[in-house]
């Protein structure tokens, strides 16, 4: 009768723990996945409006123009920059992605955005 139990006991945990992984593999292949499309969206949208010739002025355009060399920086340290997982606090146990350094665009950057 022990060794019944015993075996239910280490397919259960074996169970559980194939779906722990499961669920970080998941996690690490989303956190990838935003961080490449998060610089790939900006920098669409900031090279349409300037196609399309939306932007007011040469100082915004010059704005722009730097915040698209900053997002490609951003997809150019994805390549070439180590990845650093780190725990995240959420209800949902996960990970956070971090790609040669923090990836969002500094608050200065975001007020370029508008046209």
């Amino acid at each position: 009768m022990f060794a019944v139990a015993a075996g239910g006991y280490l397919t259960t945990r074996s169970l559980l723990r194939a779906t722990h992984v499961s669920r970080l593999q998941s996690d690490f292949v989303s956190a990838v996945s935003h961080e490449f499309r998060t610089p790939l969206t900006a920098i669409r949208h900031l090279s349409q409006l300037l196609a399309r010739g939306r932007v007011s002025s040469d100082e915004r355009r010059a704005a722009f123009y730097e915040l698209l060399v900053h997002e490609s920086d951003r997809l150019h340290r994805l390549d070439r920059g180590p990845v650093e997982l780190r725990p995240t606090r959420s209800r949902r146990a996960g990970l956070q992605l971090r790609v040669g350094g923090p990836g969002a665009v500094p608050a200065r950057d975001r007020r370029g955005l508008s046209t």
